[in-house]
């Protein structure tokens, strides 16, 4: 990215809502962000939390922890409270990188906070070169956690040279010369976060960032009196042959059918052993009809590119 900010100074490398930031303001307001934490003792494999709101100053951040030679770990700002304090705890945090609004709730965390805010990022005490780092490809790049699905959250622990052989393959993979205009819409609590703002950086595009959907569509009083509908989704292996695969997907159908439930979901347009049993959703979808008198029928998941945007239409 430092070598991109060299090459096109002055492209458009952020845009979010209103504002856009080029490649050299960028690195400039990283570089100064990643000096007051180098001053703070960040340097290589040392864990820095990333808790701020969809912005440009998410992306200065995450870039000015890596600058620093440091791991970033986010902390999304919409999870639970409880959730980002064991984060906090589990990773370690002796930095966090925050904002005054909303305000931060980090409960007994020893962890010093650092505003991200204009006055920090324009401070011009702050060198704006391209620090140097001591990170290896072997160091930390980030620590991402899980969704918790199996109890607590795990952090993943990702190092720099899983990071570029992950670019790697996506330089074979996604056309990128002439760079163009990337809206990135993922978590940075998400790993496609990385090829959205990272790799999308690395390689000279406009990336033009989604602020957080829920602030667009707040519920409104109305919403929040609706009654809460309960669904089945169909989701599952297919790893193994036998007779009775589809028995699981019927019976369990004709159940929610006769007990209130609100729709079944199928996982679709799948061709391989994850969500082997769903590979035509007109199929199966006319299979749960036929023995359904109420439940709706609905589609789980379609993907694209995998497949071509009218069979999709179409399904």
């Amino acid at each position: 990215i430092e070598a991109q900010a060299e090459r096109t100074p002055e492209r458009i490398a952020l845009v979010f809502e209103d504002i856009q930031l080029s490649y050299r303001a960028l690195n400039e307001r990283a570089n100064r962000l990643a000096a007051r934490l180098i001053e703070l003792g960040v340097g290589p494999d040392r864990r820095v939390g990333v808790h701020l709101a969809r912005s440009i100053e998410m992306v200065v951040a995450t870039l000015a922890v890596l600058k620093a030679g440091g791991a970033y770990v986010p902390l999304d700002p919409g999870f639970p409270a409880e959730r980002i304090r064991y984060m906090i705890e589990d990773a370690g945090l002796a930095v966090i990188l925050s904002q005054k609004t909303p305000r931060p709730d980090f409960g007994g965390a020893a962890a010093q906070v650092v505003l991200v805010d204009d006055g920090l990022l324009a401070d011009a005490a702050l060198p704006s070169a391209n620090p140097a780092t001591a990170a290896t490809a072997a160091n930390l790049a980030y620590v991402m956690y899980t969704s918790g699905s199996t109890g607590r959250p795990k952090g993943v622990m990702v190092e720099h040279r899983n990071l570029m052989n992950f670019f790697a393959a996506m330089d074979a993979c996604v056309d990128h010369d002439p760079p163009g205009t990337w809206l990135a819409v993922t978590s940075l609590s998400f790993d496609i976060s990385v090829l959205e703002l990272l790799w999308t950086l690395a390689r000279g595009f406009k990336v033009v960032i989604q602020g957080n959907v829920e602030d667009h569509f707040a519920p409104t009083a109305k919403l929040e009196s609706l009654p809460l509908g309960f669904s089945l989704f169909m989701w599952g292996n297919d790893d193994a042959p036998g007779r009775d695969k589809y028995r699981l997907m019927l019976e369990g159908a004709k159940y929610f059918d006769r007990n209130g439930f609100e729709a079944v979901w199928t996982a679709e347009l799948h061709f391989h052993a994850f969500g082997g049993p769903y590979p035509n959703p007109s199929v199966t979808g006319a299979a749960l009809a036929s023995v359904t008198e109420h439940i709706g029928i609905r589609a789980g998941s379609c993907d694209s590119p995998l497949h071509h945007p009218i069979r999709v239409d179409e399904e």
